[in-house]
C-alpha cells in the first residue's frame, strides 16, 4: 500500500505544471508576469496595516481585529484594512502568495495528490473536516480542521529581484565563483609544480 501511494505521488509530480496546479488565473498571471518596479508605499493607512499585520503574525487573527478596532476607535479617520484585505494587498504588492491545502489535524498528511479526495486521514482516521460544522449544516459545509501552507520559491525570488539590494545579493554567487575558480586553478597549478620538482 505504501509503495502504491509513493508511486501515485511520483506520477502526480511528473504531471505537475503551472497549468494543472492549484493556482487561480490571477496568481498564475502574476507568476508569469511579475511586477518589475520598485515597491513604494505612499498610503500611510496601508503602511500601518502592514506593520500591524507583521506585528501580529504570531498571534491570532482576533488580536489583529481587536488592535485594529482600538486604533480606529481612537483615530476614526484611519482606514486600516481588515485582516483578509491586508493579506490580499500584500500578495498584490509583493507577488508572494501561499498555496493552501487541507491537512490532518494531527499533521499526518496534507490532502493533496492521492489524498486530495479523502475525508479522513489514512494514518490516524481523524476527520478532515470540522464535525460540528459539517453536522450542523446537514453535510453541506466542509470546513477543514487544519491547513498546510506552501510559499512557492519563484515569487519570492522575483520579489528579491525588484530591489537593488536584493538583485545585488542574488548575484553574489556569480561574482564569487570566478574569483574562487581562479584560486582553485592557482592552487592546482602550485600542487602540480610542487609534485614535479
Amino acid at each position: 500500500e505504501d509503495m502504491k501511494i509513493a508511486m501515485e505521488f511520483q506520477q502526480a509530480l511528473r504531471r505537475a505544471s503551472l497549468d494543472n496546479g492549484d493556482l487561480d488565473a490571477e496568481l498564475l498571471n502574476n507568476l508569469r508576469n511579475p511586477v518589475q518596479e520598485l515597491l513604494t508605499i505612499r498610503d500611510n493607512d496601508i503602511l500601518l496595516s502592514i506593520r500591524l499585520f507583521l506585528s501580529t503574525t504570531n498571534a491570532s487573527e482576533r488580536v489583529y481585529h481587536e488592535v485594529r478596532a482600538d486604533i480606529t476607535e481612537r483615530y476614526p479617520d484611519s482606514k486600516i484594512l481588515s485582516h483578509s484585505a491586508i493579506k490580499k494587498e500584500i500578495v498584490t504588492m509583493t507577488g508572494v502568495f501561499p498555496i493552501v491545502h487541507d491537512m490532518c489535524p494531527g499533521s499526518c498528511v496534507a490532502y493533496t495528490g492521492p489524498f486530495a479526495d479523502l475525508d479522513t486521514c489514512p494514518m490516524c482516521s481523524e476527520s478532515r473536516y470540522d464535525p460540528i460544522v459539517f453536522q450542523s449544516s446537514g453535510g453541506k459545509i466542509r470546513t477543514a480542521r487544519q491547513h498546510f501552507y506552501t510559499i512557492p520559491l519563484g515569487p519570492q525570488l522575483q520579489a528579491l529581484w525588484r530591489t537593488p539590494q536584493g538583485a545585488h545579493a542574488m548575484r553574489h554567487r556569480h561574482r564569487w565563483l570566478p574569483s574562487q575558480a581562479q584560486c582553485i586553478l592557482i592552487a592546482r597549478a602550485n600542487s602540480r609544480y610542487q609534485t614535479s620538482t
